[in-house]
């Protein structure tokens, strides 16, 4: 988010340029995405590239300038020339060597040109076969508005339609029933993170529902993943169907509005449980020993058990948002070898995910290849 770019920049401020690279990466604002593509290496360097994706909902652009190429052309144009004035207003020239301080955008002369400074589209979408369901909605202003929700330049489907929900549970049997599979495994995808919530007021006021809009929210996401659950057993009562959800149980509440802990303490919603727990002993926030106690205390649903998320790839990396754990996966290897361990002392702990496949098996680095040697022994 936003904040963690704050926390990161000030933490940064007036140091060495190689230390800037660990900016790289997406942040969410209220109203915008902020994507760091490319860090300058030094003052001599080719600079620094900034993206920033604005939905099309919240930036609110009238329905003639999206039409066709020409007038999203003539709007990309205009909204390049009014970025290109604003940056004029904060570009400087730093003291020191190089180009420090300056901020560029593409300028534009007399013409109205396409430019890739500025692009306006849900390029994927017309990838997809216009005979597949998502295809025709997305074509269809109605039900575009129903069932799909497009934030952050992606297009999700939408929790709250009960057509959108069924498409995704006919795709949950068709898996089952035409390929020789042991389960369906979903990822932590639910709600959009940041979302704000004028983007479904009219949805959520038209449903006359008594809860909260996020109460609202959770229950969409609750009866998604109770209706897949369904759809698993119905089609195969020995196929399981299990959700590798966030670590941090508040994350996933109040920011995708998953309500795992409902989840994992009724029967009828999963038969598995796989937190992402990728968090080191000496995580400020949420250290391992204290994230893997609060998951297994609160997995009491009959059935429902425990597959935790290992964090394979951050080892000998630095861990930037571990506050005073930042330097642990680089200066201990026998971290993940301690977490198998640990997990070992639940009983509703019945295995582990490590992630991901090419940091141990591909391209291990050497602190991966410690890591590794320590944390087999205890499998075999």
């Amino acid at each position: 988010s936003y904040n963690d770019l704050q926390s990161q920049l000030k933490t940064i401020d007036h140091k060495s340029y190689p230390l800037y690279k660990s900016l790289r990466g997406s942040y969410q604002f209220p109203k915008y995405i902020m994507s760091i593509d490319h860090v300058q290496g030094d003052p001599f360097a080719a600079p620094s590239d900034v993206r920033v994706t604005v939905d099309t909902k919240v930036a609110g652009f009238p329905a003639f300038a999206m039409k066709d190429k020409l007038t999203r052309t003539a709007l990309a144009d205009e909204l390049l020339r009014n970025f290109a004035a604003k940056v004029n207003q904060f570009t400087f020239k730093a003291k020191g060597s190089g180009k420090s301080g300056l901020i560029s955008v593409t300028h534009c002369g007399q013409e109205v040109l396409q430019r890739t400074a500025c692009e306006i589209s849900e390029k994927e979408i017309t990838e997809v076969s216009p005979s597949y369901p998502v295809r025709k909605w997305y074509e269809n202003a109605e039900k575009k508005s129903e069932n799909l929700i497009s934030y952050g330049g992606r297009l999700y489907l939408n929790p709250a339609s009960e057509e959108a929900r069924q498409l995704i549970c006919d795709g949950v049997t068709e898996i089952i029933e035409g390929y020789d599979v042991d389960g369906i495994h979903i990822d932590d995808y639910f709600y959009p993170s940041g979302l704000p919530m004028e983007y479904d007021a009219a949805s959520y006021q038209a449903s006359r529902s008594s809860l909260s809009q996020a109460d609202w929210r959770r229950e969409n996401i609750n009866e998604l993943v109770s209706e897949m659950y369904s759809a698993v057993k119905k089609a195969d009562s020995d196929c399981v169907f299990g959700i590798s959800p966030r670590g941090v149980v508040s994350q996933d509440y109040n920011l995708v509005y998953a309500d795992v802990e409902y989840w994992a303490s009724h029967e009828g919603y999963c038969d598995y449980l796989a937190p992402q727990i990728y968090y080191g002993f000496k995580h400020s926030t949420a250290d391992y020993a204290k994230t893997i106690r609060q998951w297994s205390e609160m997995t009491t649903a009959k059935g429902v058990s425990l597959r935790i998320g290992l964090a394979a790839y951050k080892a000998g990396n630095t861990d930037r948002y571990a506050g005073n754990g930042a330097n642990e996966w680089v200066e201990n290897n026998n971290i993940i070898a301690r977490q198998i361990n640990l997990s070992r002392q639940y009983d509703n702990v019945e295995g582990l995910i490590l992630f991901d496949y090419k940091q141990i098996f591909s391209e291990p680095n050497d602190a991966m290849k410690i890591e590794k040697k320590n944390f087999t022994a205890l499998l075999k």
